[in-house]
């Protein structure tokens, strides 16, 4: 067997392998820092990912603590208190689910005070929250709203309210209500025939409503007052 030849220096200045393998190491020589600088970029990275998650955890846990306190002091009668933390806990942790809730309760609580106009931006505000999927919670929010409406004597936007929640939420109770609210509402104003559509709308789908006696008589006397000024035209 022939004895291996030895490569000469220029041979091996031009090996490709060899090349490759010193480019590499003089990349990585020169990119040294960069690499342990990105390296510690992606720990801190990770770090700060980590402690925002475990921050808001333990906010969420508080706000469900302190919600379910306030819930307390409203069934054992505090209600000053209960009233204060709710609207901390409204105002401060709003993002929250419970900072959400918190302001569902507040508005109901502003509502039974006749704190109308502070009830009505409560309520909008929580039916505008997209993290609430409860259809029930969110169509009796819009129905406070248009409560708040008819309170301020604004009928006309008390009975829109009415009808886009009836609209909207068709399977939940409160919509049966809130198309006897709407013919209730719109019949004080000019709108009579809108308030007789809400009425037949109600008597047609929900013939077991619990007021359906109400409706039949106010729809009556509409339609008899739609007749007579039909008759005097």
């Amino acid at each position: 067997m022939a004895p291996r030849k030895r490569l000469t220096k220029k041979e091996i200045k031009h090996d490709p392998v060899i090349e490759r393998t010193l480019q590499g190491w003089r990349y990585l020589t020169r990119h040294r820092n960069r690499a342990i600088s990105v390296g510690m970029a992606v720990i801190a990275l990770v770090v700060v990912v980590w402690g925002v998650s475990a921050y808001r955890a333990s906010r969420k846990a508080e706000a469900d603590t302190d919600f379910g306190r306030a819930l307390l002091m409203l069934q054992t009668g505090e209600r000053a208190k209960a009233v204060e933390l709710l609207t901390e806990i409204s105002a401060g942790r709003g993002g929250t689910n419970p900072g959400k809730r918190a302001a569902y309760y507040l508005a109901h609580i502003k509502f039974e005070d006749r704190d109308f106009a502070a009830a009505r931006s409560l309520f909008d505000e929580f039916r505008r929250h997209r993290g609430i999927d409860d259809p029930f919670l969110k169509a009796s929010a819009a129905k406070g709203v248009a409560d708040c409406d008819a309170e301020l004597g604004k009928l006309a936007e008390a009975g829109d309210g009415y009808l886009a929640v009836a609209d909207r939420f068709g399977e939940v109770p409160v919509a049966r209500d809130c198309l006897y609210l709407a013919g209730l509402a719109l019949s004080k104003t000019a709108d009579k025939a809108r308030a007789i559509g809400a009425l037949e709308r109600l008597i047609e789908k929900y013939p077991e409503y619990g007021r359906i006696g109400d409706a039949r008589i106010l729809l009556g006397e509409l339609q008899a007052q739609q007749r007579m000024l039909g008759l005097s035209s």
